[in-house]
């Protein structure tokens, strides 16, 4: 979709919003047009409110004009870190990093913006109360997608294909042996949540032949346990194992904390999270670092590892426990979209869609 396509559709879906709070018929459209019966409540006294955008790091990318995360200068939407100022580097991840102190604030990046004369994002823009702090961080797509799908992924490839811990003579055999161990254990504790598929040497390492497991969130989430247990059974006592044992070890234990938490985290749940999320990325980093001193491709530093820093150690406190706005259920929602649209006739498709999910979602008689 081109830019102008989307500007044009967040500037109609900024003024839906923005008659939704008002809670009554518009004066005029989204084109500035006078309409007729305005004023008119729309359901009762009920309003609503744009609260929250959720999504990955390319839909803000597009949403919201934010940089890649493996831009240059400034690679990040929550504050100023960069790729290539030294200073603000985002691979500095001790407590007294530089970039911890430049958060930005709704107020100093528009300012930033005009400062620069880029164009401010048009719900940042139009919608009434619609602020840089709602955009949120997901868990989906920045933990399980990201830091989970790595961290399982070299686990996997260190302790199954390089060390052959179940054996097998070729790394095809020693995949083959780690499915059937994996097999096991989805078994034993009754996980319904699995990886779909084979699991093969190509899924274990992406096409810069770093190790990143490929798969469904939920899939990898749950995946965690089982490196766990892979980690303790064949620790073998170096620094490196130890290394990796606390990285596993802080990712559960963080999957721990939001699944056992109501939408209000405890106290002790908000002192725990900003120590696991600053911990894990140091200890990842030194994974890293042996790696990059050992001439290995293990344990990619990736920035995606940044974001979620500000997830822990931030938004979470600030906001509640993080499942309750993650994206599993708007993926789901896409997902059953797409399925009706398919049986719908173009010219017909925004009021059959409707029609035909709340036909879908609605209770048996």
């Amino acid at each position: 979709m081109s830019v102008e396509s989307l500007g044009a559709i967040l500037n109609i879906f900024s003024w839906s919003m923005n008659v939704f709070r008002e809670g009554k018929t518009p004066e005029r459209s989204p084109f500035d047009r006078p309409l007729r019966g305005s004023g008119v409540p729309l359901t009762g006294s009920w309003r609503a409110a744009l609260c929250q955008a959720r999504g990955d790091w390319a839909f803000y990318k597009e949403c919201f004009h934010f940089p890649q995360w493996n831009a240059a200068e400034r690679m990040c939407f929550v504050c100023r870190a960069s790729s290539t100022i030294r200073r603000l580097s985002w691979t500095n991840f001790n407590d007294d990093a530089p970039w911890r102190g430049t958060y930005w604030t709704h107020q100093t990046y528009l300012d930033c913006l005009r400062g620069d004369g880029s164009p401010i994002p048009v719900l940042l823009l139009h919608v009434i109360g619609f602020r840089l702090e709602c955009i949120m961080i997901d868990v989906l797509h920045t933990v399980d997608l990201g830091v989970t799908a790595h961290i399982v992924g070299n686990i996997f490839f260190i302790y199954a294909v390089s060390r052959a811990v179940y054996g097998g003579a070729t790394y095809k055999e020693r995949v083959e042996r780690l499915a059937q161990k994996l097999k096991q254990w989805y078994n034993t504790n009754r996980v319904t949540s699995r990886l779909q598929g084979a699991l093969t040497l190509e899924r274990l390492r992406d096409a810069s032949r770093y190790p990143k497991l490929k798969g469904k969130a939920a899939a990898l989430r749950h995946l965690a346990r089982f490196a766990l247990t892979i980690v303790i059974e064949h620790h073998n006592g170096t620094p490196h194992d130890n290394l990796v044992q606390g990285v596993i070890q802080l990712l559960i234990e963080f999957y721990n904390i939001i699944e056992s938490s109501s939408q209000f985290l405890s106290e002790k749940a908000k002192e725990n999270l900003p120590r696991i999320g600053m911990t894990l990325a140091q200890l990842y980093g030194e994974l890293a670092q042996l790696a990059y001193n050992d001439e290995e491709r293990l344990w990619k530093l990736s920035p995606k590892l940044h974001l979620p820093e500000h997830l822990l150690e931030v938004q979470a406190i600030l906001y509640g426990n993080p499942r309750w706005y993650w994206t599993y259920a708007d993926e789901d929602l896409v997902g059953l979209m797409i399925d009706i649209a398919e049986g719908c006739h173009p010219l017909t498709m925004p009021v059959s869609v409707l029609f035909k999910w709340l036909h879908t979602s609605s209770p048996e008689d």
